[in-house]
């Protein structure tokens, strides 16, 4: 193998990912492999003790050329073979099968020296690797510059920004629908794009507005209306001076006059422009005059024109009352921010070393023909990728125009070919966007370069980051209310296949099985010592759940496995809000960290119970909400018309009885029962009122609530005490003190 197949074969550690514009230089790199450069036929027909030296002598014209994709065919479908500079030409992509030339070469070279194999004699084909296929890259040469339909249409638009036109307007620029003027006197600058300064040649002077000698033609209708203001700007500094902070451009005085010296200014500019001008400017369209606005506006006057704009930006004071009503302001503002906005976006070029004009595209690169592949039906069909089509409409277009240029034909014909070499572009980065997409076979648009990469089925989240993981599993979940807060039910047949490794170690390790495939079979048997087993792996052991889309850090938490039957996961409710699930048929996938650090960061950081607030405001996520609280509303409802049965008036002489007959009869949850409890303290509410009260000879007095009943001895002590409540508060007010019991809580001196 040669030494990119091993570099590539070799696993590399890496800290980050940069993703950066490509330039054409960069992408006649990618496409540039090695190929033999003249060798003579009779070098490779020498002797076996004379292929030492035919070798060295091959070497010596091996050259690294730019391998450009001319031809629009993909396979010979009569061979069954790659067509020699087509899409998957073996001498740009490297051989079909390992070490195998387009002849059919194969053994004579496998049985030399590895220094032999390189090319082959006589079809050039290089003798490597298939792998090579997945990375040799090629590319297209366009013959004309060609917008990319991601820069050009996307919101917020960059290439907007860095030329400082609207993007409505630069899209029809882009697609030749509007013609702008280029001087060819200003270094083929665009009028009225803002440029301060004239050339001497053709500098003159006028003093009817600014009152001194000022350049006016050569600095385009921007530069000509920046010196008229110039003494404008003179006189709201003498204002500020005689007035304070008042700003002479709120005036309504000073607005109207500005207006009309601005119409002067206007009218004596383009007077002089038809009279001194006419005929020395070129009309420029498409993105070769994009090209020229990116030239002009990525300069480093330009960049100090706006950092100029940005410091006086941040300068001045203004509240928005200077103004008034005039409108000068807001839109002096604005152009403002859009110059930041622009001057933001060129940064962020200089800090990855990019230049905007690569967004311009001048080159096209090829994907390797694995990853758009041909495959071969039965019956003698072939199905292949998209992409093949859309390649192969740029390259007949392509070429169809680097003919015609040659030619020398008409504009309209030139430019005509020119929008379809555009929109088989277009269509190949996004398939109708803006046009008719390109319909492929059932009247289907073909999938682009964006369908293919974005979306859950694309290459980012199906291929490169949704890969299959070792040691997990997927499934439903369904609500488990007799679950802890860290705990989950997993389904036995799971936790089987999640911890296999761990089982068979298990079995070995007891001498249930002596080898490793009687454990197998012992596990596809299901034999009762198995389950046994799995409770013990799971017992110390955490797992991972997510739910996706992962969002966030409390996505992935940490929990103790219970084992459940069926084939669901059973989750505690009080955990969903952090996973934003539910139980409508939702799934979470289950993972199993292997290694003791990440068992000991599971159970440190990712458990459950120690993710109860939101990392980012920390408020609590943990919550009752829906289904639990309509349960616990539905539990202690009480005085209700329509729910409250008739009461029976049953009087229970503690609360192990009242709970038995709770169990044994399965009453109403809103029927009113009366149960002893133990004299600890008064349960009457302070402003519960007193029905009656009863005295007896003894001196035992009985104080009667609404909801209790309390009776004391003649020393004033409670002997007794019942208390009216339904079975559902009975219920919950149980539950509630045995599981603070169990957690080791105490209980607030608080009713219920």
């Amino acid at each position: 193998m040669n030494k990119p197949i091993n570099e590539l074969l070799t696993a590399k550690r890496f800290q980050a990912i940069r993703i950066r514009i490509a330039s054409p230089e960069r992408i006649a790199l990618w496409a540039r492999h090695p190929y033999p450069g003249r060798p003579k036929t009779e070098d490779f027909t020498n002797t076996l003790r004379s292929r030492k030296k035919a070798s060295e002598r091959r070497n010596e014209h091996t050259v690294n050329y730019v391998s450009i994709v001319q031809k629009a065919d993909t396979l010979n479908y009569r061979s069954h073979r790659p067509t020699p500079g087509g899409l998957f030409c073996e001498h740009i992509f490297g051989p079909v099968y390992d070490m195998e030339c387009r002849c059919g070469q194969r053994s004579l070279w496998r049985r030399n020296d590895m220094a032999l194999r390189t090319f082959c004699p006589t079809c050039g084909v290089e003798y490597t690797s298939s792998i090579a296929r997945r990375y040799r890259m090629s590319m297209i040469e366009l013959h004309t510059p060609l917008t990319h339909i991601w820069f050009i249409k996307g919101r917020p638009s960059a290439l907007a920004a860095i030329t400082n036109i609207r993007a409505i307007r630069l899209e029809r620029i882009a697609y030749r629908e509007v013609d702008i003027d280029i001087n060819w006197f200003l270094r083929r600058d665009i009028i009225g794009s803002g440029e301060r300064r004239a050339p001497r040649p053709i500098r003159r002077v006028r003093k009817g507005i600014t009152k001194k000698p000022r350049p006016i033609l050569g600095c385009g209708l921007d530069g000509f209306l920046y010196h008229a203001e110039r003494y404008y700007r003179w006189k709201q500094e003498s204002s500020n001076l005689l007035f304070g902070n008042t700003n002479i451009r709120a005036l309504p005085q000073f607005q109207q006059e500005r207006s009309r010296k601005r119409k002067i200014a206007r009218i004596l500019f383009f007077s002089e422009l038809r009279t001194c001008w006419g005929g020395i400017s070129e009309k420029g369209t498409g993105p070769k005059a994009i090209r020229y606005l990116i030239d002009k506006n990525f300069s480093a006057y330009s960049r100090y024109k706006e950092e100029r704009a940005v410091r006086s930006l941040s300068r001045m004071p203004f509240t928005g009352s200077q103004f008034g009503t005039a409108q000068l302001g807001k839109k002096f503002i604005l152009r403002q921010k859009r110059k930041l906005y622009s001057k933001k976006i060129k940064n962020r070029f200089l800090l990855t070393q990019a230049h905007p004009k690569w967004l311009v595209l001048s080159r096209l690169p090829i994907l390797p023909p694995t990853l758009r592949p041909i495959l071969q039906l039965s019956g003698g069909k072939f199905a292949a990728s998209d992409l093949n089509d859309l390649y192969r409409h740029v390259v007949l277009r392509s070429v169809a125009f680097g003919k015609m240029k040659s030619l020398d034909p008409p504009y309209e014909a030139l430019d005509a070919s020119r929008r379809l070499l555009q929109s088989s572009v277009d269509a190949l980065f996004e398939n109708g966007r803006g046009q008719k997409p390109v319909i492929g076979p059932h009247n289907r648009p073909l999938k682009c370069l964006s369908d293919i990469i974005k979306g859950k089925h694309g290459r980012f989240r199906w291929n490169l980051l949704g890969k299959r993981v070792d040691y997990s599993g997927r499934s439903v979940i369904v609500v488990g209310p007799t679950l802890r807060l860290h705990e989950c039910g997993i389904p036995r047949l799971m936790a089987l296949e999640l911890f296999y490794p761990f089982i068979i170690q298990k079995l070995l390790h007891y001498g249930y099985a002596q080898t490793i495939r009687r454990a197998k079979q012992m596990i596809a048997n299901y034999i009762p010592i198995i389950w046994r087993l799995v409770d013990q792996v799971i017992r110390n052991k955490l797992i991972f759940l997510n739910r996706a889309p992962t969002l966030h850090r409390l996505s992935v938490q940490a929990f103790m496995p219970v084992l459940v039957g069926g084939k669901t996961i059973r989750l505690h409710p009080l955990v969903c809000p952090p996973f934003n699930a539910d139980f409508d048929g939702d799934q979470m996938a289950v993972h199993v960290p292997l290694t003791p650090d990440s068992q000991l960061e599971a159970r440190t950081i990712l458990l459950s119970t120690l993710n109860l607030l939101s990392p980012s405001n920390g408020q609590p996520v943990t919550s009752p909400s829906q289904d639990m609280v309509l349960g616990f509303y539905y539990l202690t409802l009480s005085h209700s018309r329509c729910l409250t049965p008739p009461d029976r008036n049953l009087i229970f002489g503690n609360l192990q009885t009242a709970f038995q007959w709770i169990l044994t009869t399965n009453p109403l949850p809103h029927i009113n029962i009366w149960v002893r409890f133990q004299p600890t303290r008064s349960l009457a509410k302070q402003k519960d009122q007193i029905v009656t009260i009863r005295c007896s000879h003894k001196g035992v007095r009985n104080y009667i609530y609404k909801t209790s009943m309390e009776e004391t001895n003649h020393f004033n002590e409670t002997s007794k005490r019942f208390v009216r409540i339904t079975v559902g508060r009975l219920l919950f007010s149980l539950y509630l003190y045995n599981a603070a019991i169990q957690s080791r809580y105490e209980l607030i001196d608080k009713t219920i």
